[in-house]
Parts: structure tokens; sequence; C-alpha cells
């Protein structure tokens, strides 16, 4: 029984629904546009348990990128090296996906990418890794010389040119106005309780609702309707400063194998990570700040720009947005039956995965693809 929604919004949302995507996100409705692409004529629904945005596509950094040194070593020692390749191709082809689909909509800029190494003896080490790298990047991407030494604003840098920024919640809005241009409907506030893969119901906040095809894409909050999947919650937490005129960062910068970044909107500095402070407590999917995090963020904030701004920072702005995780940080795209489909685990890179993963996806559900990612 549907309950508390009229005929007129049933019949328009939800109605012989072809395809039902769970997930608003890069991933949920970069899926509908591919859908649709393909099947023009195709009632297609992206549904969103949130009203307001709470996941990870628009409470991120607006970062586009797609490993730093540190971070690419550490993959390689954890996952080994053939795994690290095959995951930048896959955030490199998102990247240029989204690029071209509304790369003019989101404030793109290929401002570069910077590694501030936290030691002098890590730096030496990165240095060293540099041309093993480069040749990684090269063969895998086809992209030369990636990575170089410069003399930048904190001295000697790490600097990677293909790397740049946009803004997330540009980038959603251009994705959802072309999910509806194209003839998508999208509903959010609707509470998603859990998912009857055997009968093909999903139970809502609305009643049991039957679909044809169902396409999960919920990232980090997935656990919540499928809790046996091979995927953790992370949250990162996110802090925003008062106005700051005395500099001007255009890069963006990593620190500490991606777990920490900053870069500058708006005259305002933007630092976010520390989750590995205390991994524990931050594998969640709630929402929400912690004094140990954001305090230190603040106190990692002030070292870093020590002696470096006229102004004393603060931080009015503060959040935090919950991703998909697990060590290999390979995304998740598979038929787990009963015509639903699954396509989640960004890794921390959904600015970069999202878009691969949705066309991946959607070769998947359409029969052109049938490698497993």
């Amino acid at each position: 029984m549907i309950k508390n929604i009229s005929w007129w919004e049933y019949d328009y949302f939800l109605r012989d629904c072809e395809f039902l995507i769970l997930g608003a996100g890069i991933v949920g409705l970069s899926t509908a546009i591919e859908l649709l692409d393909r099947e023009p004529d195709a009632k297609v629904t992206v549904i969103d348990s949130s009203g307001i945005y709470k996941g990870a596509s628009t409470r991120n950094a607006g970062f586009a990128c797609f490993g730093s040194p540190s971070e690419l070593l550490f993959d390689i020692s954890e996952n080994g090296e053939e795994l690290c390749i095959e995951l930048l191709r896959k955030r490199y082809q998102g990247l240029t996906i989204l690029k071209e689909r509304i790369g003019s909509q989101i404030d793109y800029q290929e401002t570069g990418g910077v590694e501030l190494p936290q030691s002098n003896s890590k730096f030496e080490y990165y240095l060293s890794k540099l041309p093993y790298l480069n040749d990684l990047i090269s063969e895998a991407l086809g992209l030369q010389n990636c990575f170089s030494v410069q003399e930048g604003f904190f001295g000697r840098e790490i600097f990677n040119r293909w790397e740049g920024k946009l803004n997330p919640m540009k980038m959603i809005v251009g994705l959802e106005n072309m999910v509806r241009e194209k003839g998508g409907r999208l509903l959010r506030g609707l509470d998603i309780n859990s998912v009857d893969i055997k009968n093909k119901k999903l139970n809502t906040g609305i009643g049991e609702i039957d679909y044809k095809n169902l396409v999960i894409c919920t990232n980090g909050f997935t656990k919540e309707i499928l809790p046996d999947i091979d995927l953790l919650p992370a949250r990162n937490q996110v802090l925003v400063s008062n106005p700051i005129t005395s500099i001007n960062l255009k890069s963006c910068y990593h620190m500490n194998e991606g777990y920490v970044y900053f870069r500058m909107v708006d005259h305002r500095l933007v630092i976010g990570g520390l989750r590995n402070l205390n991994i524990e407590n931050e594998t969640t999917s709630n929402l929400g700040l912690t004094d140990e995090i954001s305090g230190s963020l603040e106190q990692l904030a002030n070292k870093i720009m020590n002696g470096k701004l006229k102004e004393k920072l603060s931080f009015p702005i503060k959040w935090s947005g919950i991703m998909g995780v697990s060590k290999d940080k390979m995304p998740i795209i598979k038929d787990i039956g009963n015509n639903t489909y699954l396509g989640v685990k960004l890794g921390g890179m959904g600015v970069a995965l999202g878009s691969y993963v949705a066309r991946e996806l959607v070769n998947y559900i359409t029969g052109c693809n049938t490698q497993e990612a």
C-alpha cells in the first residue's frame, strides 16, 4: 500500500517505473543520464532519502584529483602496483567524462595539485620515488612527467600539473538539470528503509514500491540497506575559515597519504580530513563533528599558515560528509540478482570515479559489458 502521496505524484515518479535509482549523488545522477542517453523513452526515477544533500557528492572539498604521491605509494604498498594502475585509469576516465559532460558549469580550473610532505625525510623519500611514479602514470594514463618539484608558497613542493578543482554544488545541480532535461525524475526526501530483492520491492516511508529494475548508488550509506556488503562508511570533517585577503593559494594541497587536504575558495581556507586520528569513531554514517578532529584540523591549519597570514584564523563554517571505503578502494559494480544492480564504494574519490562507475554500471545493465568491475 502506498500512503501519504497523491495519485499525481505516484503517477509521475513511481508508477510503472522502468529504472528506479537509489541515491542522488554523482553516481546516481550520472547513471540516470547514461540510461536516458541510451534509452530516451525509459521512465527513470532517482530517489534520495535526504531533502538536503548529506552524501559526499556535495560535501567534499572540490578536488578533481587522482592521487598524490604519498597516497599512490601507500596504495601500492597495500594493494600492489597492478591494482593502483587500474584505479588510476578509472579515476582519470571518470574525470574526463565529467568534464566533457558539464565542465563548463562546474567552475573547473586545472590549477594543479601539490603534495606537502610532513617532514624533510618524507620529502626526500617522495623525491626518490618521483621517476617511478611518473613512469607508472605515463603507462596508466599517457600523461608525461606528471610530478615535478617546484618552489612554491610553502618552499619546495611536489607539483602535479594535471589536477584541478571545481564547485561540487554546481556539479550536482548541473547533473540534476541534465537528468530533468532528458526526461528523468528526481524525488528527494523519501525515506528508504530496506530492499526486498527476492520480491523486487523497496520499503520506504510511503510504503512498498514495486520496481522493474533497481539501481543502488548510495555509496557510504549502502550498508544501511545491504548490511553484508564489503564497504564501510567513513565520515570526513571539513572546515572553512574566515575571509583571508593576505594570500591567495591557487592549487589544491594534499598531505599525509590523502588524509589531509586544503585549498582556498572565495578568499577562505578550506581544510578537511584527519579521520585517521580516530578511524574507529569516524567509521560511521552519522553526520556530525567531533572536537578531536575539528580541533586538530584547526591546529594543523594554524601550523601550516604560521607566519604567512596577516589575519588570525577562525573557522565559522564546519560540516561532515560520508564516504564509502574499503581496503582495496576498488568500486563495486555488479548485479545482485532479480534486476537489482549496485554501483558503490568510491573510496573517497567520488568526483573522479563517479562518472566512470555510472558508465560501467549502465554498460553492465544494458549488456554492453559482461565483466564486473
